[in-house]
């Protein structure tokens, strides 16, 4: 991830104590105390100010549901953090994005997960002379960089805006059916154990929708996965000159062939099984999750 406004040389080094700090309060974490652990980054702060603790409380304040008060301490920081997360930036309401550019083809991309992004950076992949590596795709961070809403015109005026949008409540049944259920994502994510924060690794999809909140306060994959795709590229539809729905990878394949000049194949990777993300009605806990994606619903529902 590229941000380049940034003196590096200039960041000041964390203490050894502090150190030891950030690593006890990430054991204790994954102890499932984060009580101790937050008091450990507390008591840390009170001797030196630095960016790592101060995204460790914040990360930290979430898990115990203080969102607002890790807003306010990642919307302070985040200009400063080498690698900021998807998840961070879209807790703050940052007017800024992380987009995947074509090295040469004038065009930007923002990626949202469970919206085709898999597939389109790897069409980004092919259109810059590399392989397609089908999920390991998401193992080239340095091939995406920030860009800020406000001055992205100007810094890219010849560039087209692509965003690929997808019914949100497809999005959480793709997630759960293919990461939780396929590929048992929870529980790798803590060493193979059966439950976290007195959450199961392994829920049942009502369960999960019943609990959904809570799953996106304990698994940050959980809450990168499902953060409405407003959080990640905004609510403007008009700044992108194309808006492109999963149900029509065709349609966007076209679109970049054409605009390149390159013949693209229609790649499909990460695909979870169609009769299982498919509306065919949503459920009373399904249709209970429509007003927390409100905002992509009024921006992006007619590609839906």
């Amino acid at each position: 991830m590229k941000n380049n406004q940034i003196d590096w040389s200039s960041r000041p080094v964390l203490s050894e104590a502090g150190k030891r700090a950030v690593a006890k309060a990430r054991a204790l974490l994954g102890a499932e105390d984060s009580d101790a652990a937050l008091a450990i980054v507390d008591a840390a702060l009170a001797v030196e100010t630095h960016i790592r603790l101060e995204r460790l409380k914040s990360r930290l304040l979430v898990l115990e549901g203080r969102e607002a008060e890790a807003s306010v301490i990642l919307a302070r920081i985040l200009p400063d953090v080498v690698e900021p997360g998807f998840w961070e930036l879209a807790l703050t309401g940052s007017a800024r994005s992380f987009v995947r550019k074509a090295k040469h083809h004038g065009l930007l991309y923002f990626p949202a997960p469970k919206c085709g992004s898999t597939s389109i950076r790897n069409m980004i992949n092919i259109l810059d002379g590399d392989a397609s590596v089908g999920e390991y795709v998401h193992d080239q961070p340095d091939r995406y960089e920030l860009v800020d809403h406000a001055h992205m015109n100007a810094e890219f005026p010849d560039h087209k805006k692509l965003v690929i949008v997808r019914d949100p409540i497809e999005r959480v049944r793709s997630y759960y059916f293919g990461n939780i259920e396929e590929r048992d994502q929870l529980k790798i994510d803590v060493d193979g154990r059966d439950s976290f924060y007195g959450l199961s690794t392994k829920p049942t999809y009502d369960e999960f929708l019943d609990r959904f909140m809570d799953y996106r306060r304990v698994f940050i994959t959980v809450r990168h996965h499902t953060e409405p795709v407003t959080s990640y590229a905004g609510a403007d539809a008009t700044m992108f000159d194309k808006v492109g729905s999963v149900k029509k990878l065709a349609d966007v394949t076209e679109y970049l062939s054409d605009l390149t000049g390159i013949s693209l194949p229609l790649v499909h990777d990460m695909q979870t099984k169609a009769s299982k993300t498919k509306p065919v009605g949503f459920s009373v806990a399904e249709q209970s999750l429509q007003k927390f994606y409100a905002r992509d619903y009024s921006a992006f529902g007619d590609w839906f």
